[in-house]
């Protein structure tokens, strides 16, 4: 059984227009009380104006399960008292407002529809078994052509895995469509001229959802398999984020395909099998927006931690393959912003300098404690022990290190598969703390030293709320209280 940990409280800061996101699930197997499942809506918007599900692995089930324990105040704008004059009892006035599952019942009365990455039915599986069955209007599922066609054949057309309820937009009206209606995204051109900034790019969700466009680009997961990564814009500001499906790193070195490149992690692609960079041109159009103050979060997958094997990936990414892929973001933020170069640091051969005031927002520097031979270093993040929170003799404040190009950037971790029982964490709470933390800090036994490029690596943990402007929310269940941090999305 999945257990929801406590964590920190942390306070949620971002300027107004942007997004706010709540995570239902965000696992990467084979908990399937916590899968990849997202609810999404413009900051000036309210809930109760529509939201955006983001995969549909967890739903209807795992939000319940999360009002009834650790995060009762999920939603909360859509649960304020009613003002009536109703002389009946205020028990049973606002029993909707105390029942979980009137609660998880009232939020999927709001859900519009779904933005599905790829087929696995991790990202999908509460849509099938839900299919039909929640409040609300019909809903819209939209996703690359190739992954809707997916489901369809493999899950709805035949009527045997479930019931054929769904039907493509604009199809006959005597189609049944109580389960969904389907509509294909169109694939983003990969020409980078000009950023990749063409407005004909971004498609709008509809729905419903007309504050929302989204620009649809392939990603490699593995030799087979289809998937995608959504950059989502607000509309009225044009800012973004960019979220993840499941996806695998770029080859190294880049070259033809080798006859056995299929055979363990391949880094081919079901729509073009050669062994081109799949992610360089997302790298190239987010260094383009984050650089133009436009995106300041990522959501990616970081399923296995330091030293798995590349032939047990199975079309993932390890710490090793992020970590290698945020350089290569930084290196093309590096590009379009040659005035970092200075001579203060290095990163892999390229110079790096503190950005002024003008090069982007700024945050206070994080205070790091001296690596170890660990798995990953003990951090701020775990409870200290007794001995660690007073020290014989103080020690003397370390500078401050230069800041990297990608200071300012939040990249919030997901898809992080649990470990086989009996893993050591090493004092971590989640696997995805403990790889978060090799993402920051490096291993020193597998030769993976500090990030350098000023990357704020977050683990999304199920019930975390990003975006909330002014409140204290709390982030998984409240690990220790009074702790406050800033997080932006958008």
């Amino acid at each position: 059984m999945s257990i929801l940990h406590p964590r920190k409280k942390r306070r949620m800061d971002s300027h107004p227009g942007h997004f706010d996101l709540v995570v239902v699930g965000c696992g990467g197997g084979h908990d399937e009380t916590n899968l990849s499942a997202y609810l999404l809506k413009p900051r000036d918007k309210a809930w109760s104006d529509g939201i955006l599900g983001l995969e549909a692995g967890s739903g209807y089930g795992a939000l319940k399960r999360l009002f009834g324990t650790t995060h009762p105040h999920l939603f909360s704008s859509l649960f304020k008292p009613h003002q009536s004059k109703s002389k009946r009892p205020t028990n049973l006035l606002d029993k909707a407002h105390t029942s979980s599952v009137d609660k998880a019942h009232t939020v999927f009365t709001h859900l519009r529809a779904y933005l599905i990455t790829h087929a696995h039915l991790d990202h999908c599986a509460s849509l099938i078994i839900s299919s039909g069955s929640l409040p609300g209007p019909t809903r819209y599922i939209l996703g690359a052509q190739s992954v809707l066609e997916d489901l369809e054949r493999c899950i709805w057309k035949p009527g045997r895995c479930w019931p054929h309820i769904v039907g493509w937009d604009q199809s006959e009206p005597s189609s049944n469509t109580a389960g969904g209606i389907l509509r294909s995204l169109k694939l983003a051109s990969s020409d980078n001229k000009d950023g990749g900034d063409k407005d004909e790019d971004y498609l709008p969700i509809r729905a419903g959802l007309d504050d929302m466009s989204v620009r649809v680009v392939p990603l490699s997961h593995g030799c087979a398999y289809t998937s995608s990564a959504f950059f989502i814009r607000h509309m009225r500001t044009r800012h973004e984020f960019l979220f993840f499906g499941d996806v695998e790193a770029d080859p190294l070195p880049l070259g033809p395909p080798s006859a056995s490149s299929c055979t363990s992690s391949s880094n081919s692609h079901a729509v073009n099998s050669s062994a081109r960079p799949m992610l360089l041109p997302v790298w190239s159009h987010t260094a383009h927006l984050f650089t133009s103050n436009r995106l300041r979060a990522l959501l990616i997958e970081c399923s296995y931690p330091a030293g798995r094997p590349e032939s047990r990936l199975f079309g993932h990414l390890s710490v090793e393959g992020l970590r290698k892929e945020i350089k290569v973001l930084a290196d093309e933020v590096v590009k379009l912003q040659p005035s970092r170069i200075g001579g203060e640091k290095v990163i892999n051969s390229v110079k790096v300098r503190q950005p002024s005031g003008t090069d982007r927002p700024t945050r206070r520097p994080l205070k790091r404690r001296a690596s170890s031979d660990l798995p990953y270093p003990r951090t701020r993040s775990l409870v200290k022990s007794p001995a660690s929170a007073t020290p014989s003799s103080p020690s003397p404040s370390p500078a401050p290190a230069p800041a990297g190009p990608l200071s300012g950037l939040r990249v919030i971790v997901t898809h992080c598969k649990e470990p086989p029982p009996g893993f050591d964490l090493q004092g971590a709470q989640t696997i995805a703390d403990y790889i978060v933390e090799q993402l920051k800090f490096g291993v020193k036994s597998l030769g993976l030293g500090p990030d350098e490029t000023g990357v704020e690596y977050i683990a999304a943990c199920q019930g975390d709320e990003f975006g909330e402007p002014s409140l204290l929310f709390r982030i998984g269940g409240g690990r220790t209280a009074g702790v406050r941090y800033p997080h932006c999305l958008g």
